[in-house]
């Protein structure tokens, strides 16, 4: 219900329970869920430590992968060769939301570490138009991270409204 402080405090509760038995399907699925928590309450230090040891535990997983990048990519000393063993990593995967998934990471990468405002945003603009009727929430997590740090709001909301407006019709 978007109340992240809260939930944080029953993911570390389930966390301290899960690793008392050692149950690694339990314990990673509530360590992913924290990973997710702590970016949406901006505390990527947090996350990147849980989220490279679920990424380390199973490197096949997408969701591992995705989160250990975000994480990583916006931490103080990203390494080139890391992120981009990740996005190789996802884009051989076998999720079905894997083109969209890397396309956002190589927006990402050029914004993180090429320092490009401008073609990272015209990227996840476009990933966006271009799978509309797909799984975005990726791209416009991204695209509103970046837009929150450059201060261009408009841009995300015109994104996010769009979005909207499809999900509303679809519904119709």
């Amino acid at each position: 219900i978007g109340d992240y402080q809260k939930a944080k405090l029953n993911y570390q509760e389930a966390l301290t329970h899960t690793r008392e038995y050692d149950e690694d399907s339990y314990a990673s699925k509530a360590e992913h869920e924290m990973v997710i928590v702590c970016m949406r309450l901006g505390d990527y230090s947090e996350a990147l430590s849980l989220a490279k040891h679920s990424y380390e535990k199973n490197p096949s997983n997408s969701y591992h992968i995705e989160a250990y990048f975000r994480c990583f990519v916006r931490s103080a000393h990203p390494d080139a060769e890391t992120i981009k063993t990740l996005m190789s990593q996802m884009n051989k995967s076998f999720d079905s939301n894997r083109a969209i998934i890397y396309e956002t990471m190589l927006a990402e990468y050029n914004y993180y570490i090429r320092n490009d405002y401008t073609g990272a945003i015209e990227s996840l603009c476009d990933i966006i138009k271009n799978n509309l009727d797909m799984h975005t929430i990726y791209p416009l997590q991204a695209l509103r991270d970046i837009c929150v740090k450059h201060d261009s709001m408009p841009i995300y909301k015109s994104m996010a409204k769009l979005c909207r407006k499809l999900s509303q019709d679809f519904l119709k």
